[in-house]
């Protein structure tokens, strides 16, 4: 027998064969079965999605002897010649190769005859969009008032160079791109009928590469099987497309989330040594990054990512190690990298240092749990816990809290508080006692400007503290109600360590470091009355203070 391709072979013949278009299928099969069949019929869509075959199929329906209806029988001698192309009531017009109007004028004189056999004379133009304008013109009485036996059907991909006139003469029915879904379902089921071993992850690849074309797929897919033969390989098809697998680029992501830089180097000189385009590259890279973002905020991601099973789970183990705004920056790096490498005549060194940027921003704190540690270091963090559960109920459910109140709750708050309480007095005693001893002629001014010029970051800490107390051997450093948060930082092993080091240079001897908690900062704590009179009445301060249900302490301009 001879070889017919897969696009030939497996074209449908029946409207329930139609894939991804019931919406113009259904229309249609109603329309013939109430018996409101329209003279003209527009199909719009992108290549390899079905147009011409549902006209194919329309026109079947139509002429069948059991017609017209809605399922042509394909049994039939019109039906047989319509599906072989021999049909003399069934004319197929190529608009790119007639678009004068001599062709349109032909048609207009062989229109007003009466089909020889079926009952309807249809013609179909693909591609209509290429007629001329004096063409179209020629044909719009035709289309007002064609014959009762005429139907016509324009197919086109560009329904946008089809001038209105003719359109509204029309019933216009857009056909939908295919999802890789429908695409995978139905090479599957092809390869099965011809005895083809590929597994879901290759057709899926194949697929991908159609770009939403059945027809497409099927010939990728007899390109395939030519070079493999009957059992396929995912790699294989990868390299006969030329597309780059998505284990590579699943690899490039992993080496993000480890902030591996040399991995990611190697990664990017493996795929230009084996001769793939850099803009292809980057093209995956993003798509795998948005679809990273999908698995992060969808709860069904599997809807919205056009790839199998297993590529979607692997998705979403890798989006477990980025967060959000992670995400969002690889993807702003990588999108500007792409327009880069389009014009940079060293495009794969573009792409390494947009990796190695990447790897190198510092990493993103969670907002809540930074805010959970630095309430960690202030005296009252119990206080505003319960402080903010109050705040956070409604007016009936915190009276009824407060009249039902369980005394045991209110024992342990009142604990907690006597607690934090007593340190924080004996903290303050403790500042004081050393205060009222202190006889150091220590400037504390000039030594927190020595150490803001070696280390502007430390010494801005210390700036918001005092010295309370200094001895040859010892320095006492305290600080404010609303710097408690600051002795944590500093007190950290490496910045301890850092102002330590800075301190026995400035003085050249050791000394020892302490900090304590004071009652206030002097100056820095409050500001003037003025100052704190004009910012409560802010309006900016005032939405602030109601959104986080706090309360204005003092103010402190900035460069003080």
């Amino acid at each position: 027998m001879e070889y017919q391709v897969s696009a030939r072979k497996w074209r449908p013949q029946r409207f329930d064969d139609i894939i991804g278009q019931g919406h113009v299928t259904r229309t249609l099969q109603n329309a013939i079965k109430n018996n409101r069949i329209a003279h003209a019929y527009i199909f719009s869509g992108s290549r390899g999605v079905g147009k011409t075959t549902t006209a194919r199929i329309l026109a079947k329906a139509l002429n069948c002897v059991n017609g017209p209806t809605p399922e042509p029988c394909n049994n039939c001698s019109p039906c047989k010649e319509i599906t072989s192309g021999v049909s003399t009531d069934v004319l197929e017009i190529d608009g790119a190769s007639n678009t004068g109007v001599d062709d349109v004028r032909e048609l207009r004189e062989n229109v007003k005859y009466a089909p020889m056999h079926g009952k309807y004379k249809v013609y179909i133009i693909d591609e209509v969009h290429m007629l001329s304008n004096s063409a179209f013109n020629a044909l719009l009485k035709t289309l007002e008032e064609p014959p009762a036996h005429a139907i016509f059907v324009f197919a086109t991909t560009e329904v946008h160079k089809i001038p209105a006139t003719v359109l509204s003469r029309c019933q216009h029915f857009n056909f939908k791109r295919l999802t890789l879904t429908e695409i995978v379902d139905r090479l599957r089921f092809v390869a099965e009928k011809d005895a083809i071993d590929i597994n879901d992850n290759g057709l899926a690849v194949i697929a991908k590469a159609a770009d939403g074309s059945m027809r497409d797929s099927l010939s990728i897919l007899d390109q395939v099987v030519s070079f493999c033969g009957k059992k396929i390989d995912e790699k294989e098809i990868a390299d006969i497309l030329g597309v780059i697998n998505k284990d590579i680029i699943f690899s490039f992501i992993g080496k993000l989330k480890e902030r591996d830089s040399a991995g990611l180097v190697k990664i990017i000189r493996e795929v230009q040594d084996c001769g793939y385009d850099v803009r292809q590259f980057c093209n995956n890279l993003i798509e795998q990054i948005r679809n990273i973002m999908i698995a992060k905020v969808s709860g069904s991601p599997e809807e919205l990512i056009e790839l199998s099973k297993d590529a979607v789970d692997e998705i979403k183990k890798l989006a477990e190690g980025f967060s959000m705004e992670e995400i969002q920056l690889f993807f702003s790096i990588f999108s500007k990298a792409q327009e880069e490498v389009r014009w940079s005549p060293y495009p794969w060194m573009s792409l390494e240092m947009a990796a190695v940027k990447a790897v190198h921003i510092p990493s993103f704190k969670n907002i809540d749990k930074l805010i959970e540690w630095i309430g960690s270091y202030s005296g009252d963090t119990n206080e505003k816990e319960q402080k903010t559960e109050v705040r956070s109920q409604n007016p009936e459910a915190r009276i009824q809290k407060q009249g039902a109140g369980s005394k045991k709750a209110g024992s342990e708050m009142s604990t907690n508080m006597e607690s934090d309480s007593r340190q924080q007095s004996a903290d303050i005693t403790e500042a004081a006692r050393l205060n009222d001893g202190n006889s150091s002629s220590i400037n504390w001014e000039e030594l927190v400007n020595s150490i803001k010029e070696r280390k502007p970051n430390i010494g801005s800490y210390l700036e918001q503290g005092e010295l309370v107390n200094a001895s040859d051997s010892e320095l006492v450093i305290g600080f404010g109600e609303r710097s408690f948060f600051l002795i944590g930082i500093i007190e950290r092993d490496d910045n301890k360590k850092i102002l330590k080091n800075l301190i026995n240079d400035i003085y050249h001897k050791e000394m020892r470091l302490r900090f304590v908690k004071i009652a206030v900062n002097g100056k820095k704590e409050n500001g003037s009355p003025s100052d704190v009179k004009a910012a409560d009445i802010n309006p900016l301060v005032k939405d602030a203070l109601n959104i986080f249900g706090g309360k204005l302490l003092g103010v402190r301009k900035t460069g003080e």
